[in-house]
């Protein structure tokens, strides 16, 4: 009878290797990944303030289009769409050029990040 050869079974270097090695490259994928995405949080703060400042201006552009569908643009009717105490904070200026009417407003666009105590969270 001849005897037959075999592989050697089990895995050399042990925990080393198999366990701990594992773990940490995990940990460092996670501590690199949570890194990554606390740098870039400003910015993402940023684009979330824009894009909400892009649509109050958008509807308050159009709610004054339509108030001046009939033609003409009333004080009352910009103290609707602009409150002295909402959006604009009272910062409206209203010119009126013939047939013509400019209103500048100073709109604010509110991000997900907000100061609390001096700190940012």
């Amino acid at each position: 009878m001849e005897r037959q050869l075999r592989a050697p079974t089990g895995h050399g270097g042990g925990c080393l290797f198999n366990g701990c090695m594992v773990a940490c490259v995990l940990f460092v994928l996670t501590f690199a990944g949570m890194w990554i995405w606390m740098t870039t949080q400003p910015e993402r703060d940023e684009a979330k303030a824009r894009a909400d400042l892009r649509e109050t201006v958008d509807a308050r552009r159009n709610g004054l289009v339509e108030a001046a569908s009939d033609g003409v643009l009333q004080d009352e009717e910009i103290t609707e769409l602009f409150p002295p105490e909402k959006p604009a904070r009272g910062l409206v200026d209203v010119k009126r050029r013939g047939e013509a009417t400019t209103v500048t407003a100073g709109l604010l666009g509110h991000g997900p990040t907000t100061m609390r105590h001096g700190r940012r969270w």
